[in-house]
């Protein structure tokens, strides 16, 4: 990313393989839209049965900017999370907003993969902020000067 952190990445773009994935690609489109908000990055992940995500903070300025969203497709027990000192059972169908300055793990102890598809917005009263933040940073690539020194 031109000797920048992924962290402090703010411009985003969709990918050729997301056009394999267009209901996917509405929603997102569709969820920014009706909150106001310009989508930053969306994935589909997957946690194997019996898999954990270790507790971890989403650190640079990119995060501090979004809140992260978590919409859970596929999970047959629900999937356990714990954000800051609050534990929760993730349900298929359920959307969930997580303050990105919070330690969060989870753990899939269902005997199933669980698919969630992840993305990130900027709060309303961050909005701005992070639209002058992705303008900045894609304004500083598109200049080979700053490039080279980025």
């Amino acid at each position: 990313m031109h000797g920048r952190k992924r962290s402090d990445v703010h411009e985003s773009r969709w990918t050729g393989a997301s056009a394999q994935f267009p209901h996917a690609r509405a929603f997102l489109e569709e969820t920014a839209a009706a909150l106001a908000c310009d989508l930053s990055r969306g994935k589909i992940v997957c946690l194997p049965a019996g898999r954990r995500v270790y507790p971890h903070l989403d650190r640079g300025r990119y995060y501090r900017l979004r809140g992260r969203y978590h919409l859970v497709l596929k999970s047959a027990s629900g999937l356990w999370l714990k954000a800051a000192d609050e534990e929760m059972r993730l349900r298929a169908g359920a959307l969930w907003w997580f303050d990105n300055d919070q330690m969060r793990e989870a753990f899939n102890d269902g005997d199933r993969d669980r698919i969630h598809m992840i993305f990130d917005l900027p709060p309303h009263d961050r909005r701005a902020e992070a639209q002058a933040a992705t303008a900045a940073a894609t304004a500083r690539m598109a200049d080979p000067q700053a490039r080279a020194v980025a």
